[in-house]
């Protein structure tokens, strides 16, 4: 990304089955002109700002706290950066509720101040603050404090729902539901509802967000696509109508619209869905 610096870190082994990675990322202050997009994504972010400064939306809310907390969204967000460094913990969709025990519908759809959250955030933001230089010395603090919080015990349907997430996610979102309450061995009622609790999102809506950013991947990477048929079957849409007004609920443009626009902001999902670096 240009006139950017980002660095991913591996988590520790313990929390890797439920944090993507962390990344640090620095200079990233960007043009007045120019903002940050947030695309509807299934994975929680911790976001630290040592400068207290964070984002500002387009539309003008400020966050002026070291720390702040973004659910899973099914919704887009317009940011401007005035910072100069963020550390951020990308969590994996069932990654929050499988550490803390939080239901994560209360937290979707939603940007809020991570201590009101988190209360005992109190000591590694602390450290945050004192530590001048060093990005990896946080991340390392902050890693800490979430290995203290991995001896909560596990709801007892956790595994079914993380088994449910990874096929919703290779599939691209387009496995029938039907066929994932079955795989998992429960009933659709409770498979609902012991997804949405640790998700934030049911399942089909964690499925189209699924859809979405890997279609929204295909067309703002590769050559400019002409014709949406292959995508149009490839994802399992009805119909070029069906496709269009789906990129229009997430993205509020036509398919075309989000391939020649792309460029004119950064991408952040592109950021927190990479592959995760060894440090």
């Amino acid at each position: 990304m240009k006139n950017t610096n980002v660095r991913y870190y591996r988590p520790h082994p313990l929390l890797q089955p439920f944090i993507q990675h962390y990344i640090c990322l620095k200079n990233t202050a960007l043009d007045q002109n120019k903002a940050a997009m947030l695309f509807p994504s299934n994975y929680p972010i911790l976001c630290f700002d040592k400068e207290k400064k964070h984002f500002t939306t387009v539309e003008g809310k400020n966050f002026k706290s070291t720390a702040c907390f973004l659910g899973v969204s099914n919704s887009n967000y317009h940011f401007k950066k005035q910072t100069n460094e963020l550390v951020q913990v990308v969590f994996k969709p069932y990654g929050v509720f499988n550490i803390f025990a939080i239901p994560q519908q209360e937290l979707a759809n939603s940007i809020l101040n991570a201590s009101d959250i988190f209360p005992q955030l109190v000591d590694p933001i602390a450290r945050l603050e004192n530590n001048d230089k060093n990005s990896f010395q946080d991340i390392q603090h902050i890693e800490n404090w979430l290995l203290k919080k991995l001896s909560t015990p596990k709801n007892s349907h956790s595994e079914q729902v993380i088994a449910a997430c990874k096929k919703i996610e290779k599939s691209h979102g387009t496995i029938p539901i039907k066929s994932l309450y079955k795989m998992v061995g429960m009933s659709e009622r409770s498979f609902r509802y012991h997804f949405t609790e640790q998700v934030g999102v049911n399942p089909k809506t964690f499925s189209r967000i699924a859809r979405f950013n890997a279609i929204n991947t295909l067309l703002t990477t590769r050559k400019k696509v002409q014709d949406f048929q292959d995508i149009i079957c490839k994802f399992d849409f009805f119909d070029q109508t069906h496709f269009i007004n789906e990129c229009k609920w997430y993205y509020g443009h036509t398919p075309t619209c989000l391939q020649n626009t792309h460029t004119k902001y950064l991408n952040l999902n592109a950021l927190f869905s990479s592959s995760a670096h060894n440090q």
